[in-house]
């Protein structure tokens, strides 16, 4: 802990076994198709700059986020229509 001036980790959440709900209230799905949760953890060493800039994997996040919504909506709407391959 010494070497770090700052620590972020990210909860990407996803635990299939504690059966939490997205924000959104829909199912709260891991971004690598696992059981286990997935956090992301960045740290600034003492004394010198990050490489990048925070925002970036905040932003990196948000885009993840967003697929599985849209995966999500896609996989809604081929069921809707009688599932795949389409008629």
């Amino acid at each position: 802990m010494r070497s770090f001036s700052e620590i972020y980790i990210y909860d990407l959440h996803g635990n299939s076994n504690k059966k939490e709900r997205a924000p959104d209230g829909g199912e709260d799905k891991n971004v690598f198709d696992i059981t286990e949760g997935v956090s992301l953890m960045l740290t600034e060493y003492l004394g010198q700059e990050p490489p990048v800039d925070i925002q970036h994997y905040q932003k990196t996040v948000v885009a993840l986020s967003d697929t599985i919504r849209l995966m999500t909506a896609v996989d809604e709407a081929i069921e809707e229509q009688g599932g795949w391959p389409l008629k």
